[in-house]
């Protein structure tokens, strides 16, 4: 299965290289698939991600918006208030990064509030 995925990214890889190197100017379409299912709540995807990222060996990791605390238990923090004009404005750098990086659209992965499943 892992040989597949790599012959099939390479073949991808290969069709819009053809493409954009076909001289008409045009280039790929460069898309972007977020599949954290982040929704930036302190109680929900930051308590798992503080988790994840607690050893210092993994704090070059967290995202760009985080901050160091200075205190061992809670050595990151990021909006622990849930501010949502912080969020906007985090998502709305972050748009711009993609952006000025190329990248022209992006696919996010959400897990909306259910019930039953």
């Amino acid at each position: 299965m892992k040989l597949f995925s790599l012959f099939l990214t390479l073949w991808v890889l290969q069709l819009s290289l053809s493409k954009s190197q076909a001289g008409d100017g045009e280039r790929p379409i460069v898309g972007v698939i977020r599949w954290d299912g982040d929704s930036g709540h302190p109680q929900l995807t930051q308590k798992q991600e503080m988790g994840y990222l607690k050893p210092e060996k993994w704090h070059g990791r967290s995202p760009w918006f985080f901050r160091k605390t200075g205190n061992p238990e809670q050595p990151l923090d990021f909006n622990p208030t849930y501010d949502k004009n912080v969020m906007r404005d985090i998502t709305e750098q972050e748009i711009q990064y993609a952006a000025d990086a190329g990248i022209d659209y992006w696919a996010f992965c959400y897990y909306a509030k259910h019930k039953g499943g």
